[in-house]
């Protein structure tokens, strides 16, 4: 499991406003911590928040880093890593994995569409 340290770090390094063999300055880590609350905060009202705040399980440290850096990415004057939209619906994929079946009785499996 990765910590928010950990998150805030990568989405830096994505950015390339800190180095990978560099730790990121406390400016930069105040700035990642208070846009990752924010982060939280979103999913958290969507009723997704699955995971303890500082313990990020390894499905979801990827999809989460590069949201983080989209959200970031503004501050630092860089391009993002890809869309903010796009970033948030592969972390969603993540967190709400479809659950469907291919049962014959399963009206919302796969095959019915």
């Amino acid at each position: 499991m990765a910590t928010n340290l950990d998150v805030i770090t990568r989405a830096l390094r994505r950015l390339g406003v800190v180095a990978k063999d560099d730790a990121p300055g406390a400016d930069d880590l105040a700035q990642g911590t208070d846009i990752l609350a924010g982060v939280y905060a979103e999913i958290a009202a969507m009723g997704l928040l699955l995971w303890p705040d500082d313990d990020v399980p390894a499905t979801v440290y990827m999809p989460l880093t590069t949201l983080l850096a989209c959200e970031m990415a503004q501050d630092y004057s860089v391009a993002p890593p890809m869309s903010r939209a796009g970033a948030m619906l592969r972390l969603l994929a993540v967190i709400n994995s479809d659950d469907r079946t291919n049962g014959p009785d399963d009206h919302n499996a796969a095959g019915y569409y």
